[in-house]
């Protein structure tokens, strides 16, 4: 059970992702926030990318078949 509990931090990134996508559509260009906003989501997605193959391969490792928990697409502007 303890596994359970473990892969919740990890289920709120795609969440951070999903809240930083829509604050940056509602941002124009020239705010200040911008630019900051597309780092951040560019920070999210690299965490959830590496905790996905971690994850991934930390299963792998024991025997276990894992479906992706996370999907990231890379920041489009």
């Amino acid at each position: 059970m303890l596994q359970h509990f473990l892969l919740k931090p990890v289920q709120r990134l795609p969440q951070y992702r999903l809240l930083l996508q829509d604050y940056l559509k509602n941002l124009d260009q020239n705010d200040d926030d911008f630019e900051n906003t597309v780092n951040a989501l560019r920070v999210v997605e690299d965490v959830a990318s590496k905790a996905e193959s971690f994850i991934k391969n930390e299963v792998e490792s024991v025997g276990f078949f894992i479906i992706p928990v996370l999907s990231f697409s890379k920041v489009h502007l």
